[in-house]
């Protein structure tokens, strides 16, 4: 099934946002943490609803961050989500109400049909039944919609969020904006450090229930904020237990089904490599020139990886107590989802190695460190260690191009 970025036009990460319907007091909050905690108790109470989730939601996106009021194009998100039975569905239109793509799960079928599959007059629906233990699997993990980290709760942790005001939103209710401005720290040759603005990331929140109802997230370039990405929630609601949801598909008009077989199980089987074998295997690899004392070196990779597809691998460096310095490599990531996604302050090292920063801290690590790594050659990598970011970045330091 494809993976989905709720928050951005795109693939990846990541995931269906749902916040806040209940009514506090209207009790003007003092501060923007006061506001994040009001709206996670609004979600936390919502997730505990019983019902249908809908949301209906218009994302631009201008990735590249080309200059002009409609350079990136809108497009409208609608999904339907039943925590009950694991039963969701997912339809992007254009702003024409063209159809682009749909998924879709009834709890037999998976349901699918992409770009590709859609003309104006037709479209082509690839039906595939799933297996005992992939229908286990939907049921009981939700696939579809990740509520587990949102980039609300990304934000929520940041401790550079303030509130910038409170404004009047596009359909006239009361709504609080909350900001993050961020800034890259370069290290120079000389020893010294430099700070410069890269854009911001808001949060709006209506005023009345703490839902989430925008965001928007902005780059500094050639002396301008340009906007790279801009959310409305249209509809965000929890509809009664058993209202009518054609899960199957079957209402869309001049539709075509075509069966296919379920997808065969595919043990994966991982690999322990050397130095040198990853030099001959992967561009743009990099490893510290000066392991840390205590710490050990490991780099594993799937078997048999496809041929015309980027070498996938991970690094990692094991030290004592269960402290870690890890990379991932994920290929070449677009700007604009690497800005989207971790907005958290930036690092730039003397050699051009570039940390984007995440809020969200790796597992069991009150101190760590989450960031995505880009490498001059454009190369990105996940990164995630036990150490505060002070390390991480003195690290980032030391690593070096393996040739």
């Amino acid at each position: 099934m494809r993976k989905r970025y709720t928050l951005a036009a795109g693939a990846a990460i990541l995931a269906v946002l749902i916040v806040a319907v209940s009514i506090f007091n209207n009790v003007i909050p003092v501060s923007a943490q006061t506001i994040l905690d009001r709206a996670a108790e609004a979600q936390s109470a919502q997730a505990a609803a019983q019902g249908i989730q809908h949301t209906r939601i218009e994302i631009y996106s201008n990735p590249q961050a080309i200059e002009g009021a409609q350079a990136g194009t809108t497009i409208i998100d609608e999904s339907y989500y039943d925590p009950a039975t694991g039963y969701y569905r997912f339809l992007t239109l254009d702003t024409t109400g063209k159809m682009l793509d749909v998924a879709s799960f009834d709890g037999s079928f998976f349901y699918e049909a992409q770009a590709a599959d859609i003309s104006d007059s037709s479209v082509t629906i690839h039906r595939r039944p799933l297996a005992e233990d992939e229908i286990r699997k939907q049921q009981s993990a939700g696939v579809g919609i990740d509520m587990e980290i949102s980039p609300f709760e990304h934000f929520r942790s940041n401790p550079r969020v303030e509130l910038a005001g409170k404004e009047t939103w596009a359909d006239g209710r009361q709504v609080y904006v909350l900001i993050s401005r961020n800034s890259q720290t370069q290290k120079l040759s000389n020893g010294q450090s430099d700070e410069i603005f890269t854009g911001t990331v808001k949060m709006v929140f209506d005023a009345q229930t703490y839902q989430l109802v925008g965001s928007e997230t902005t780059v500094y370039k050639n002396g301008r904020e340009i906007v790279i990405e801009k959310v409305r929630f249209l509809v965000d609601e929890i509809l009664q237990p058993g209202s009518p949801v054609d899960w199957s598909l079957s209402e869309l008009q001049n539709a075509t089904f075509v069966d296919e077989q379920p997808e065969e199980t595919v043990e994966t089987s991982f690999e322990v490599l050397s130095e040198q074998q990853l030099t001959e295997r992967a561009n743009d690899a990099y490893i510290l020139k000066n392991i840390p004392a205590g710490f050990t070196l490991e780099i594993v990779a799937a078997a048999d990886q496809p041929q015309d597809q980027p070498y996938a691998y991970e690094i990692h460096y094991n030290g004592p107590s269960g402290a870690h310095f890890s990379l991932q490599a994920v290929g070449v990531m677009d700007a604009g989802f690497i800005e989207t996604s971790f907005y958290d302050g930036s690092y730039k090292s003397t050699t051009g190695l570039v940390l984007n920063y995440s809020s969200s801290r790796p597992e069991n690590s009150e101190d760590g460190t989450s960031a995505l790594l880009t490498v001059p050659g454009g190369t990105s990598f996940l990164l995630w260690s036990t150490l505060p970011r002070p390390e991480v970045e003195a690290l980032v330091e030391d690593l070096i191009p393996l040739e």
